[in-house]
């Protein structure tokens, strides 16, 4: 089960690749899936909300 909240909040790239979130901005970092809980995307408009169910296998 994940643990991790990511908060996107940056013009920035998100993509995955071999079971890792990808983040490309000024660097690029990568996390597991399997670590991810919840991602939050932040624009003008407003939240989004992803929330990962690990369950539904």
């Amino acid at each position: 089960m994940g643990w991790r909240t990511i908060l996107v909040s940056n013009v920035c790239k998100l993509s995955y690749k071999n079971e890792y979130l990808v983040i490309r901005s000024e660097n690029v970092n990568m996390i597991h899936l399997s670590e991810i809980n919840m991602i939050v995307i932040e624009n003008r408009n407003g939240f989004y909300n992803i929330i990962f169910d690990k369950r539904a296998n």
